[in-house]
């Protein structure tokens, strides 16, 4: 009997325990030992009795906490980026500049270049020689033609002063032979007054029977003489005199140096023209700046108008910032608040230049962060810090960028000796 019940065959036993001793340690099985010690009593039978199991403890799933703690991030960053997306912030802007855009002024290639991206220059600093063969031809042959007109003109005025001798020898003959006629004509009148006064004494002696006829017909018949004589000499003087009044020079010569001098002057002023026109082959910037983009290299041909650099201007850049209708009161000239300009957290300073003096709606770039078709004042502002206005420093701002005023971060009045 005894050994009969220290080795239980029920099958149900041996599984029961055989179950409950996976994965739990021996000290933790207490229901085991029951049916050995109800074997071995004397009251036990060959009949399997009922045993009592325990259910097994719940176990919580381990990734759990991990899939909370990664909503949570979600939602965490999701809001922040709301917050810092739409709540921090009041009002946004861009920064705006005055960038000149150079060209070439004509045609050829691009000999030189004497500045890179990022460089300072100043206002009258040469930025890039141009070279243009057809321009130095042109002008060669002006030259050319100018050199052709003075010899022109040098060759008309020795024939003019060749015919203006010529003329004065003339001139003077003339002179000469109306002095002579001059002279025999006062000459000859003194004759024809001797003539005259022998004719009346004869007429006095004839009528006396002193003087014969002959005497007196020989005497009347030369002062008749005399008399045409000096009428033929007296035109004559007329005459010469007549032609000392009208001689001149010829106007055909005048007229031809007239047009040769015009001539001349044309080709001085197109050659200056020219010159003038070949000096803007050193491009020279406009404007004191920073060079923004070159966009030609040196030995390129390029066409006329063809955009060589951009320059953006000193102390242009500044900032537009949209503010709702109902905040732009609060903004007056000269007024200090102060911008974020991503990607740097700290706040830079800014002076207000104007405010605009029309609302207008939100920029395309900008409208997420206000209301549909919201009226918006633009407010001009000037950095108070010049050197954030340097793009290439260590707190740097672009063209472009996005500015944006704080939400909790008031701007106040400037004082009286910031204003002075």
């Amino acid at each position: 009997m005894n050994k009969h019940f220290s080795e239980p065959k029920s099958p149900i036993a041996t599984r029961s325990y055989e179950s409950r001793s996976i994965g739990f340690p021996k000290s933790k099985l207490p229901m085991l030992e029951a049916p050995e010690r109800s074997l071995s009593s004397p009251v036990a039978t060959n009949a399997a009795q009922p045993i009592l199991h325990r259910a097994p403890p719940v176990k919580r799933a381990k990734g759990r906490w991990f899939i909370a703690c990664i909503l949570l991030s979600i939602l965490g960053t999701i809001g922040f980026a709301l917050w810092n997306e739409f709540l921090r912030f009041e009002a946004y802007g861009i920064i705006e500049g005055r960038v000149v855009r150079i060209s070439a002024p004509w045609s050829g290639s691009i000999e030189s270049l004497q500045v890179e991206d990022g460089e300072r220059v100043e206002k009258g600093q040469v930025l890039a020689t141009l070279d243009s063969p057809e321009l130095r031809i042109r002008l060669a042959k002006i030259q050319d033609d100018l050199q052709l007109a003075h010899a022109s003109i040098a060759t008309r005025l020795a024939e003019i002063k060749s015919r203006n001798q010529e003329q004065a020898l003339d001139n003077l003959k003339a002179h000469v032979d109306h002095f002579q006629i001059l002279s025999q004509l006062h000459l000859e009148r003194s004759r024809l007054s001797e003539l005259n006064s022998t004719s009346d004494a004869i007429e006095q002696l004839g009528s006396g029977g002193i003087v014969s006829k002959l005497e007196a017909a020989q005497t009347l018949v030369a002062k008749k003489g005399q008399y045409d004589r000096v009428q033929s000499l007296e035109e004559a003087a007329q005459q010469l005199h007549d032609g000392l009044l009208k001689i001149e020079r010829d106007p055909q010569d005048l007229r031809l140096l007239e047009a040769d001098q015009v001539r001349l002057d044309g080709l001085k002023s197109e050659w200056k023209r020219l010159a003038d026109f070949q000096t803007q082959g050193e491009i020279r910037s406009p404007v004191a700046g920073r060079v923004m983009r070159r966009h030609r290299l040196a030995g390129e041909c390029i066409e006329a108008n063809t955009e060589l650099f951009e320059v953006l201007e000193d102390h242009s850049m500044q900032a537009v910032v949209y503010v709702p209708q109902s905040l732009a009161g609060s903004f007056r000239s000269n007024d200090t608040f102060a911008l974020q300009i991503p990607p740097y957290r700290q706040l830079t300073s800014f002076r207000v230049e104007r405010l605009d003096d029309q609302t207008t709606p939100a920029p395309p770039n900008l409208s997420r962060y206000y209301r549909r078709d919201e009226r918006l004042v633009a407010i001009i502002a000037k950095p108070s810090d010049k050197e954030c206005v340097d793009t290439q420093g260590s707190q740097a701002t672009w063209l472009g960028a996005e500015v944006r005023l704080p939400r909790w971060v008031w701007h106040h009045p400037p004082h009286h000796d910031e204003i002075n």
